[in-house]
């Protein structure tokens, strides 16, 4: 159901999380690629984690994502068309999409392996591990995926919650099942996808962990 974006909007963020355990900031660069005769510059965003209990927001410039287990609701907030959409839990795409669009979705899905190796290195303060993740669907993706297997929040609950968000990728069933043999978070994840003759690069890496006790008066704003 959209309604406007209103102060009731934010008072669902700031309610959600005014007591968040643990607030982690991304940043993702995608460097500069040629397609269709076009050159696109190099694109930089910063993505913020809140993590609290049973409750997990994702945002970034344009939307938030929230999932909440205590109320079985996953939120998307439109900051541009300051609009929002409430789906009950467990989400599935299909039944969020366009009438037109749903049909298409099994043929659009993207499948994929996850495969641990042997490989760690230490990343900022993070011990990690290697995975390798390669999908394919509307477009190829290979991605080393730097995971850190003791984040500072319950990882069984944070998994609950963050299959919600995969399936926003339009992954199939199985797909699903290969990443959640990630155990950990990931730190740092160095993608290539491979897309109508063209190769983009993006590197998506956390900044920092920090366990929280208020959440700061400029999320409030």
């Amino acid at each position: 159901m959209k309604k406007p974006f209103l102060f009731f909007i934010m008072l669902i963020v700031t309610s959600s999380f005014i007591y968040s355990d643990v607030y982690i900031k991304r940043e993702v660069h995608t460097d500069s690629y040629y397609e269709d005769g076009l050159m696109h510059p190099a694109v930089d965003r910063v993505i913020e984690t809140w993590i609290g209990n049973k409750k997990m927001a994702y945002i970034s410039n344009s939307r938030i994502i929230i999932v909440d287990l205590n109320k079985n609701l996953m939120f998307f907030i439109n900051k541009n068309e300051k609009t929002y959409l409430e789906i009950p839990l467990p989400f599935e795409l299909a039944e969020v999409v366009t009438k037109q669009i749903a049909p298409d979705l099994q043929f659009l899905a993207f499948s994929g392996t996850v495969k641990a190796t042997k490989e760690s290195k230490t990343i900022g303060r993070w011990r990690c591990r290697r995975y390798n993740i390669n999908g394919s669907g509307p477009y190829v993706r290979e991605i080393k995926a730097w995971v850190h297997p003791t984040p500072p929040f319950d990882m069984d609950t944070y998994n609950k919650m963050n299959i919600n968000v995969l399936k926003l990728h339009n992954y199939d069933s199985n797909f699903i099942k290969e990443m959640q043999k990630i155990k950990g978070i990931e730190i740092r994840l160095d993608e290539i996808v491979y897309f109508r003759g063209s190769t983009r690069k993006r590197t998506n890496r956390i900044l920092d962990i920090t366990r929280l006790q208020n959440i700061p008066e400029d999320f409030l704003v």
